[in-house]
C-alpha cells in the first residue's frame, strides 16, 4: 500500500559510484534518518538472501514508523566484475567504510531528513564496524548494532566452521586438517610478523594481508564505550555467526 515512500539515490561519485533507495514515511514531513550498513559478502540493497530480504524488511518497517532508511548496493555486489577486473587493495575501508561515510552526507543534505538525527544501522561486520564509522563521523547522532561480533573476525571464523561441522558430529581427518589449518591462518592474523607481504593463502578465507591489518588493534567496544553517543544492541539467540556470546561482551562492557 502507501504507508511509505521511495526514491532512487546513488551514493558516492566516481568509479564507484552506488545505486540504492531512501525510503520515506507516506507522508512529508522532515524525518530522522537511518543508514543501513551491511554484513559480509557481496550484498545487494536488501541484503537478499534466497527469499529473505531483512533490509528491505527494515526500511519499510521503520519507514512506517516515521524515520527515513537509506539503503544501497554494496559496492563489492554492483562493482564486482570491475573489482575482479582490477583488483584494488581489499580493505574494510574499501568495502564498507568509505560508503558508508558517502552514504550518511547524501542522508543528511536529503530535504526530508532532520540532519543532526542520522544514524547508523549496522548488521554483523558493518556492527562490528560502526563504533569505528562513527568515531570517524561525529555527526552520526548513535548506532544500532544488530548482531556485531565483539570478538575478532578471525576467531568468529574458526568458530563458525567448527560449528557447522558439530552438526553432524562427524570427525574426520579431512576436517581436522582445514580445523587445523584455519586456526593457523587466524594465528597468522594475530602475529606481530603480519605484514601487507603475507601471502593470503596464509591467512583465513585468503583475504589479504591488507584487510587484517586494518583492523588491527581495533576493538568495537572499547571504542563503543569512548564515544558518548546512544546506542541500540540487539542479537538473535539462535545466531551461530555471531552468538550470544558476543552479546554478553557488548552488555558487560558497556553497562560496566
Amino acid at each position: 500500500g502507501n504507508a511509505v515512500r521511495e526514491t532512487d539515490i546513488k551514493v558516492g561519485n566516481g568509479e564507484w559510484e552506488l545505486h540504492g533507495h531512501i525510503t520515506l514515511p507516506s507522508t512529508p514531513g522532515k524525518y530522522p534518518g537511518i543508514v543501513l550498513v551491511h554484513g559480509s559478502g557481496p550484498m545487494d540493497r536488501d541484503e537478499s538472501i534466497f527469499s529473505n530480504k531483512p533490509f528491505k524488511d527494515l526500511a519499510w518497517g521503520l519507514a512506517s514508523q516515521g524515520i527515513a532508511v537509506l539503503r544501497y548496493d554494496k559496492r563489492t555486489k554492483e562493482h564486482s566484475k570491475k573489482i575482479m577486473k582490477e583488483r584494488p587493495l581489499l580493505t574494510p575501508e574499501f568495502e564498507v567504510i568509505e560508503d558508508v561515510h558517502s552514504a550518511i552526507k547524501v542522508l543528511q543534505n536529503f530535504r526530508e531528513v532532520k540532519a543532526d538525527q542520522t544514524f547508523i544501522l549496522g548488521h554483523s561486520l558493518g556492527g562490528m564496524l560502526a563504533p569505528k564509522i562513527v568515531k570517524q563521523d561525529t555527526s552520526i547522532a548513535g548506532m544500532i548494532i544488530l548482531a556485531g561480533n565483539a570478538r575478532p573476525l578471525e576467531d568468529l571464523i574458526v568458530e563458525q566452521v567448527e560449528y557447522v561441522y558439530s552438526l553432524d558430529g562427524i570427525v574426520n581427518e579431512e576436517r581436522k586438517k582445514i580445523l587445523k589449518k584455519l586456526k593457523r591462518q587466524a594465528q597468522m592474523v594475530k602475529s606481530p610478523t603480519l605484514s601487507v607481504a603475507t601471502p593470503e593463502d596464509s591467512l583465513p578465507l585468503y583475504v589479504p594481508a591488507a584487510y587484517w591489518l586494518s583492523l588491527k588493534g581495533y576493538n568495537p567496544i572499547q571504542t563503543a564505550s569512548k564515544l558518548k553517543k546512544p546506542m541500540f544492541i540487539l542479537q538473535g539467540e539462535r545466531d551461530y555467526q555471531v552468538t550470544l556470546e558476543d552479546f554478553n561482551l557488548w552488555k558487560k562492557t558497556l553497562l560496566d
